[in-house]
């Protein structure tokens, strides 16, 4: 029922304001009218509801997003070395006492268990075991990575000098 009548109630939103702008707060107006009960949440945090009207205002909310994310992760045991310089862009679950340094951009899912990362990586839906390194500037995309690796694109082992 509730869909029949969004779809009704869109479908005859006007822009006639000074803004030219559609909006949505207008369908309470017809719910009401209509003689649908309103029901209505408080947000938790104040920055779910703030409006974009730029690409300035959609950049510092997404700064703001990714904040709250890099908190949770501090909270759970994770260590950032640059909570302001993390990009997860789906999910990202993390055992305790993962490190993530800077620059790191995690895509689709990703599950790390005790592991550690370099900066400058991209992670595109991988699952990393315990006791794996992935080294800086390191892509991986669609993986699933075993326990106690070493993963890097510029990682070169070098003989010591007798």
């Amino acid at each position: 029922m509730a869909t029949r009548h969004l779809k009704q109630w869109i479908a005859t939103l006007k822009n006639d304001n000074a803004q030219g702008e559609y909006y949505l707060t207008d369908i309470i107006a017809q719910a009401v009218a209509d003689g649908v009960a309103i029901e209505t949440h408080q947000p938790a945090h104040e920055w779910e509801v703030l409006g974009i009207n730029s690409k300035a205002q959609l950049a510092q909310l997404e700064r703001i997003h990714q904040n709250e994310i890099a908190q949770a992760l501090l909270e759970s045991g994770v260590t950032l070395m640059d909570p302001a310089r993390l990009d997860v862009r789906g999910s990202l679950d993390c055992g305790r006492d993962v490190v993530i340094d800077v620059n790191c951009v995690f895509e689709g899912r990703c599950c790390w268990a005790t592991a550690w990362s370099g900066a400058h990586c991209v992670l595109r839906n991988v699952t990393v075991a315990a006791g794996t390194r992935i080294d800086a500037f390191t892509l991986i995309d669609d993986a699933e990575i075993g326990e106690i690796n070493r993963i890097g694109r510029f990682h070169a082992s070098v003989p010591a000098p007798n």
